[in-house]
Order: structure tokens, then sequence, then C-alpha cells
């Protein structure tokens, strides 16, 4: 009995230490569901917090733009890849947003859905990511057609510690659904050595 004890305590310590170094590695990540009220937390634990205009008591949020006056809930969104929540609402116009963040490189994501247009050629719109067009003349419905969600990723560097992203209009005005920047931190070394803990018969070794 006290050694199946033993078992118990030592795998429970392995869990917490494994969890606790988990915990610490994880990257600075702030997200925006853009013109939704709501959070969304993903399955994998990445919060998008209810779009906000910004702030420095948060460090983040839009500046200029609106959300369209009726939004429905009942589109059938394809490739949101478990990120439902975020397609059916958005931010349109002319607008950027602003996150206050640590100098360094960041992997910014940006979320598209075509929710209004049936047709190519009546919407297009650039992107700027810390004063650098980074997408431009977007025609969503051209690239993947309407109720289908499209994600760009695109790695930055912060330098003077706000991260700024810009929407501006071209054919049409520009939207944007969600968008995310995480932190990416240089690695220092391999990866640790991971014991391996092998229980037989009520013994460890």
């Amino acid at each position: 009995m006290f050694a199946k004890k033993r078992v118990f305590a030592a795998l429970t310590t392995l869990i917490i230490l494994s969890l606790s170094a988990s915990l610490k590695s994880q990257p600075v990540f702030i997200g925006v569901n853009c013109g939704s009220d709501n959070e969304f937390i993903s399955p994998l634990g990445d919060v998008y917090a209810a779009d906000q205009p910004f702030s420095d008591s948060t460090g983040y949020g839009f500046v200029g733009g609106l959300i369209p006056s009726w939004i429905g809930n009942n589109y059938l969104i394809g490739g949101t890849e478990n990120l439902e929540p975020i397609y059916p609402n958005r931010r349109k116009g002319n607008f950027w947003y602003r996150f206050n963040v640590e100098p360094g490189y960041y992997a910014v994501t940006l979320h598209f859905c075509e929710l209004n247009y049936h047709y190519s050629n009546f919407r297009g719109f650039s992107v700027e990511i810390e004063d650098e067009t980074v997408i431009e003349d977007l025609d969503i419905f051209e690239l993947v057609g309407r109720e289908y969600a499209l994600s760009y990723r695109f790695l930055t560097f912060c330098i003077d510690g706000s991260l700024e992203i810009a929407v501006n209009p071209g054919v049409s005005v520009g939207i944007l659904n969600g968008g995310s920047v995480r932190a990416i931190f240089e690695d220092i070394g391999p990866p640790g050595f991971t014991a391996c803990l092998n229980c037989n018969g009520g013994t460890c070794r």
C-alpha cells in the first residue's frame, strides 16, 4: 500500500512540476474578439477579450471604426478551426488596434470573413503592422468566398512598446473579425531532460 502511495505521490509531483514549467514558458498572448461584447476562450486556452476602445489602463484596444448595425448569429462559417465565435462579429471602416507590449518579436494573427458581399471586386482594403503594409487589396470573397474563415499570420518586431495594426479602406471599407499578438522568445538552449518514471509491480525505478 505504501509503495502505491509513493508512486502516486511521485506521479503527482511530476505532473505539478510539468504544469508549472509549462505555464511559466507560455508566451504573452493578447487576443481581441473584434466587434463583439463577449470574451472567447479558445480550446487551447487563449483568451480573446471583448472589443473595447484603447485605454492605458487595459493596454490594448481599437481606435476608430465601427460595428455593423446588424450582425446575425445564424451564419454557417467554414474553416474556423475551432474559433467559431470570432467570425460572426467584426469591426469595419478605417481603424487601428494598439497593444502596449514589451519590445521584441511577436506573431500577429488576423482573422477575416466576408459576410456581406456575394461577389468579388466589391471589397478591397489593406492592412499595416508597425507602419509596414502586410496585406494589400484584400478581397476576401475572391480568395475563399462568402462565410469562410481566412487567417493570416505575420512575424513583426516591436521596438517602442506599442504594437499597432491598421486597417485601411480601399475599394470598400476594411474589416477585421479577430486578431491576436503572441510574444516570440528566442530559445536559449535545448529542451531539458524529462525523467521517465517506470512503475512495475508497485516499485519505482
